[in-house]
């Protein structure tokens, strides 16, 4: 085989990449949500990111999803509660803006609109080794 050739388990790792001005387009998103003392949907409907990241449709979804999983692999006890609640919001307008009709919209767990999310857009974990 030669070197410029992908081989199926590294194009496999490629596409679970998000891209870099996506994920600059996230943290910012996140940066606004932080900054401010109004009520997190309101710093979610005025936020200049809010826009774009919906504009990104159901494969901009998948990117958000991606991103929380890294960012709760990274260490959950440092994010601020505005910023899942913001993304729960942003979720949830995913949901509407898709006309998703199989959304949990009578949940307010975010875990139930993470997992919902997951699930729309095809992504799949592996499970962990069961411990014997």
């Amino acid at each position: 085989m030669e070197e410029d050739q992908v081989t199926e388990d590294e194009s496999s790792e490629q596409q679970l990449l998000i891209p870099d001005d996506v994920s600059e387009l996230l943290r910012l998103f996140e940066m606004d949500i932080r900054c401010g003392e109004n009520s997190t949907y309101y710093r979610v409907i005025t936020s200049p990111h809010t826009d774009k990241i919906l504009s990104l449709g159901k494969s901009g979804l998948g990117f958000v999803i991606m991103h929380l999983f890294t960012i709760l692999e990274e260490d959950e006890t440092n994010i601020h509660p505005m910023v899942f609640e913001a993304w729960h919001i942003i979720i949830s307008f995913f949901a509407d803006n898709l006309k998703a009709e199989d959304a949990p919209q009578r949940s307010d767990l975010f875990s139930d609109w993470l997992i919902w999310a997951a699930n729309f857009v095809g992504i799949q974990f592996a499970k962990e080794p069961e411990d014997e």
